[in-house]
């Protein structure tokens, strides 16, 4: 009797300290969660490694990297959870008044080193411009020697020259990834796009699309579009400059060079460049947010 006394207080006194370790350890760490789109292997890594240093500097900030498939519904439920919701992410230009207006991302104002990036004040100051080199269109030479016209600057010459790759049989012009298209066509999005972009980007996005000058990943059954241009499937693509060295060191014979993105009326580049820190409504922790977004510029 008196042994199994003795054996029942020992478990007793093993799981209170085990609860006590535990939340002991819940406690002393923070735990944040940075929502991630797909990207290059290069950019992945980059990040990852970026991360691990920030932890080694930050023993009790756990920061856990989540991907998800850039819509704006998916998204959404993720910010909105009350348990683990997402606390940083990146946003283009065009679409922080979509999640500011519907407050599912908070101010920056009471951070130092506030960059102001948008024109209109209800919204400006909801986003950390990342630094970061800007990005680039790609192009795969051995499809450029059937178009006569030269390389592009100008939104309508982008447009000619993809016209003209797709008449001499080149069956993807410009490849972008599938959820470009998703933004430009997302119902719960339309209203948002159609204010924050001029009408002639929507009618030049639109085009592109509907002329099948623009293909988007899922259609060619190519994971991104980094894979679609090194599998000699894409005339053009926008690029990063990790994306850049990605398919060099993956592909040293593909022939391509590159050029500036095209310039329009309103925000092509912006669209197609996601370069902006954003912290959700629900983060717990949003001034330890901002350190990650700090160190992270740092080391960009």
């Amino acid at each position: 009797m008196k042994k199994r006394y003795f054996l029942l207080v020992s478990l007793g006194i093993f799981l209170v300290f085990s609860i006590i370790i535990f939340k002991g350890i819940k406690i002393g760490h923070k735990k944040l969660i940075y929502a991630i789109h797909s990207m290059s292997p290069i950019e992945r890594k980059k990040l990852e490694k970026s991360i691990e240093e920030f932890s080694k500097e930050n023993p009790d900030i756990i920061v856990e990297l989540k991907e998800y498939k850039r819509n704006y519904s998916e998204l959404k439920k993720g910010i909105n959870s009350s348990e683990e919701p997402i606390d940083l992410f990146t946003l283009p230009y065009p679409l922080l008044s979509v999640y500011a207006e519907t407050d599912l991302i908070i101010p920056m104002t009471k951070y130092h080193g506030i960059k102001k990036i948008a024109k209109d004040p209800s919204w400006e100051a909801f986003a950390y411009t990342r630094i970061n080199p800007p990005d680039a269109l790609l192009f795969n030479k051995d499809f450029i020697k059937y178009a006569k016209k030269k390389l592009p600057k100008t939104h309508k010459e982008f447009q000619d020259i993809l016209q003209e790759l797709l008449d001499a049989g080149v069956q993807c012009p410009f490849v972008v990834d599938t959820y470009i298209y998703e933004y430009l066509n997302d119902p719960e999005l339309n209203d948002f796009i159609l204010k924050t972009l001029t009408k002639p980007d929507v009618i030049f996005y639109n085009e592109l699309f509907q002329k099948n000058l623009m293909v988007k990943t899922s259609d060619i059954e190519e994971e991104n579009r980094y894979e679609a241009f090194l599998g000699r499937k894409a005339a053009f693509i926008i690029s990063s400059i990790e994306g850049i060295r990605y398919i060099e060191n993956k592909d040293s014979s593909l022939n391509f060079g590159s050029i500036a993105i095209p310039e329009g009326e309103g925000s092509y580049e912006q669209l197609l460049n996601y370069n902006r820190y954003v912290i959700g409504k629900n983060s717990k922790n949003p001034d330890l947010v901002f350190k990650l977004i700090e160190f992270l510029n740092d080391r960009n």
